[in-house]
């Protein structure tokens, strides 16, 4: 911002008006912050604080898309799971992203894999969970240099199939 703001500007931390520009932006004496307009809400906030505001909106994005994807893909891939094992939908963690999980039978070994939708330009990404083994990896790309994704949910699924039928045997 190289001029002045024409309405007051007022911290929205502390409610104090800024009054005063520091390297041509405004300055919150009272807090010893810079004040920068959030576009969302329109409040004169910190700079971290914005930065943390547009964080918390794009993973927010980032999950409903996931879950968006995910309830599509879901009903497709239900024919093409082999019989005894399962295929469900949900959050690995809360405030994760959406993923498929591919479960085995119960067998002695603990394996299942997650199917994670694109993002930012890439396709599904799968990961093998071996409880038994305790090891968590991600398919790789052949020469194993790259993670890979799968350009169709269906792809991704006959990868994961493969993948945890290998850590079955």
């Amino acid at each position: 911002m190289t001029d002045p703001p024409n309405t007051p500007v007022v911290c929205a931390h502390c409610g104090a008006t800024s009054t005063i520009l520091r390297q041509r932006l405004p300055w919150c004496e009272r807090c010893a912050i810079w004040l920068v307009l959030d576009p969302t809400t329109g409040e004169w906030v910190g700079v971290a604080e914005r930065e943390h505001r547009m964080r918390a909106a794009e993973d927010a994005a980032a999950i409903a898309a996931s879950a968006a994807a995910v309830a599509e893909a879901l009903p497709r891939l239900t024919g093409l799971v082999p019989d005894g094992w399962s295929l469900s939908a949900g959050q690995i963690l809360p405030g994760a992203v959406h993923t498929l999980t591919l479960t085995p039978p119960p067998s002695l070994v603990q394996v299942c894999a997650y199917l994670r939708p694109p993002e930012r330009g890439f396709g599904w990404y799968v990961r093998v969970d071996n409880r038994t083994e305790g090891v968590d990896y991600p398919l790789y790309e052949a020469g194993g240099v790259r993670a890979a994704h799968f350009a169709t949910v269906e792809e991704a699924l006959q990868a994961a199939i493969t993948a945890v039928c290998v850590d079955l045997a």
